[in-house]
């Protein structure tokens, strides 16, 4: 199961809105989100927009390590 967006920017409200609509989405397919992974971006780890909807969701932010691009697909 994917969700997929097309976004106009990285910034951290735009990301929380992308997580809180793909949450949206896999849990009415049910399958709910339990777990995030995310590189180190400042959308994510500095976000309170992105925090807010993470805690909402009551998911674990997992984070790639620096420099690992591999984590990433890449």
């Amino acid at each position: 199961l994917a969700y997929v967006e097309v976004l106009p920017d990285e910034k951290g409200p735009t990301c929380a809105a992308f997580l809180a609509n793909a949450a949206a989405f896999m849990a009415a397919n049910g399958a709910p989100v339990q777990e995030v992974m995310t590189d180190n971006a400042l959308a994510y780890i500095r976000s309170t927009a992105f925090a807010t909807v993470m805690k909402d969701l009551g998911a674990k932010h997992r984070r790639t390590k620096p420099r690992s691009p591999w984590q990433n697909g890449k």
